[in-house]
């Protein structure tokens, strides 16, 4: 019900993130945080992230498909770049990487099944263990200073 009062208990990625749905859907919300601001005690404490698409399974990739779409509305609402998108490769276990390639596939995620010999002509600087596969939208999320003084 909008206009609701909301507490919201934990200031973190997860309780900010929730706060800010709940404001954007006309609630009232109010976070309470036990620590400092940019205190080390959380669990996503630290001045960067990894976001990444490519997962084993076809739930996890939906669920980063629409955090990604977030990502890129937080972006707009705060007026600044969160996510710097370069790319990484998955490889090793044939068996894993398949999985990672297949639900990407069923997704419609771009990327690319590359032999050993293809990733390590690709990335000498890298010691490729098997098949690998490359995926463009893994990103570093690293707060501007605008956002980590709210």
């Amino acid at each position: 019900m909008p206009g609701s009062k909301v507490a919201v208990i934990g200031a973190g990625a997860m309780g900010a993130a929730t706060a800010w749905q709940l404001t954007a859907r006309g609630h009232d919300v109010v976070v309470f945080e036990q620590f400092e601001r940019l205190h080390d005690r959380g669990s996503s404490h630290g001045s960067a992230r990894v976001f990444r698409l490519a997962y084993p399974t076809a739930p996890w990739v939906q669920f980063a498909i629409e955090a990604l779409t977030l990502w890129r509305d937080l972006e707009g609402d705060a007026g600044v770049s969160l996510l710097d998108q370069f790319g990484a490769l998955d490889h090793g276990i044939p068996e894993c990487t398949q999985s990672i390639s297949d639900t990407l596939s069923a997704a419609g995620v771009s990327h690319e099944v590359l032999s050993q010999e293809a990733a390590q002509e690709r990335f000498p600087g890298m010691k490729i263990d098997g098949q690998a596969v490359f995926h463009p939208k893994v990103a570093e999320s690293t707060p501007p200073r605008p956002l980590t003084r709210c």
